[in-house]
């Protein structure tokens, strides 16, 4: 998404209006799921949560990251990068203990 362009060139202020109007979009475009909530691409969910988290929302970052592993299956690529972004908020220290010595570099 545009949202993730603005990110990754170091916008993450510019980005989040995108990201969010992108999970919209998806939302409408998509049926709404059994349990009547929307429906919405978790890797665009996860996004959100990575720019809200860096803006300093970490509240937001997890209701992005728990919305996303609501619809996503025990099996599906995606869950374990949720599950690993949702514990690094849970538990800071640990993921920075971790995270020493790894590069940002894509």
């Amino acid at each position: 998404t545009l949202g993730w362009v603005y990110y990754r060139k170091g916008s993450p202020r510019a980005a989040l209006p995108y990201l969010e109007e992108a999970a919209e979009l998806d939302a409408k475009n998509n049926p709404k799921r059994a349990d009547g909530k929307r429906n919405v691409n978790p890797e665009i969910l996860l996004h959100i949560a990575t720019v809200k988290k860096e803006l300093g929302d970490a509240a937001g970052a997890k209701t992005a990251l728990t919305e996303a592993l609501q619809l996503v299956p025990e099996s599906h690529p995606t869950r374990a990068r949720l599950l690993s972004a949702l514990e690094e908020l849970n538990n800071p220290a640990t993921a920075a203990g971790t995270a020493e010595g790894t590069s940002n570099e894509s």
